[in-house]
């Protein structure tokens, strides 16, 4: 049986997603998932102690013999390639794709051929067969220092299960719109900070939308302070999307994948938000989702809200396709299936 071999070298936070998928799989016998408790002297020098292997899970895939390494870069910046672990795997799938942006960086030839685009989104959770928990000797041979023990413990604890997204689904529906953003403060986030502030400030505002508007994070200073807000637990962020009649998506940072585009669709809910970026054309060519993400103009999305709020069937509508859309493409499984379809049918 084809195997597929986890090294625990990234925050379960960016690989629980496809973890999950993975394990579905082998439930259904179609792979054998391994959660490596060592990890190997070459990928280990390979990725060195670079913050970005925070949101790169690696694999190992066996088809009898043959090995294929490939990691899954989550990065929020396109423009960003790890310069170690390209050389270290034979695919690096990419979230956050975009061909243009790579045709700027230095890359070998051999280097590019590898990089692959990842459909998106994804979102923090934690799978539901998870038994690589911190131990005095797990944390030796991974050599995990207490910071990272103490980040491992801390998503077992809070990141919520798959489950716990789509049985949200039947929530009644009490609030037309929940737009709670993080502020970040560096600043090269500055444009996305004042574009969540326009959207924010605007919904708050227009006396036909019951909004909850509200910012959390080391940004939330000057004019955010008059939408603080106390930072929700996972389950308690959850409820609150799920209890709103309308999803409303805006762009992480770098203009990448935000996990809240995951957490809309999973939910069911029908959508507004900006364009899809990178090199996302698969997710726009899924039924209505080109209609939905659509507005890059802060006025323009928040005219769209008011008006898909006034339109009950079309908001009905939207929340069975995006639903359906999402458990045959997007969820874990699917995602992950995708995944593996192009690693053995590229060895093949």
């Amino acid at each position: 049986m084809r195997t597929v071999v986890h090294y625990g070298l990234c925050s379960l936070a960016y690989s629980g997603y496809v973890l999950h998928g993975l394990h579905q799989l082998a439930a259904k016998k179609l792979i054998r998932l391994e959660i490596s408790r060592t990890v190997p002297a070459d990928l280990r020098a390979a990725a060195g102690n670079h913050p970005h292997m925070q949101m790169t899970p690696v694999f190992d895939a066996f088809d009898g013999s043959s090995r294929t390494r490939f990691c899954i870069d989550n990065h929020d910046k396109a423009d960003f390639v790890h310069p170690e672990l390209i050389n270290a795997v034979d695919h690096y799938f990419k979230l956050n794709h975009n061909p243009e942006v790579l045709e700027d960086l230095n890359l070998a030839a051999s280097q590019r051929e590898k990089i692959v685009a990842f459909q998106g989104p994804i979102s923090p959770i934690r799978p539901s067969r998870w038994h690589h928990r911190p131990s005095l000797r797990t944390s030796r041979e991974m050599a995990w220092g207490r910071r990272d023990i103490l980040r491992r413990i801390r998503h077992l604890q809070r990141l919520p299960r798959y489950e716990d997204l789509v049985t949200r689904r039947s929530m009644a529906k009490t609030i037309d719109v929940v737009f709670v953003n993080r502020i970040y403060r560096e600043p090269h986030h500055q444009p996305i900070n004042d574009f969540r502030y326009e959207v924010g400030s605007k919904l708050a505002a227009h006396p036909d939308i019951n909004a909850r508007v509200g910012f959390i994070g080391p940004g939330v200073t000057g004019k955010f302070l008059r939408y603080a807000v106390d930072e929700n637990t996972p389950d308690e962020h959850l409820d609150q999307l799920a209890s709103s009649r309308l999803g409303i998506y805006v762009w992480g940072t770098h203009r990448c994948l935000s996990f809240k585009m995951c957490e809309l669709l999973a939910l069911g809910l029908p959508v507004v938000g900006q364009t899809i970026p990178q090199d996302q054309r698969n997710l726009t060519r899924l039924p209505h989702l080109a209609e939905q993400f659509a507005y890059d103009d802060s006025q323009e999305l928040v005219d769209a809200v008011v008006v898909a709020l006034d339109d009950t069937e079309w908001l009905l509508d939207r929340s069975r396709s995006n639903t359906s859309v999402f458990d045959e493409n997007l969820a874990p499984m699917p995602s992950a299936k995708r995944l593996i379809d192009h690693i053995f049918s590229a060895g093949s």
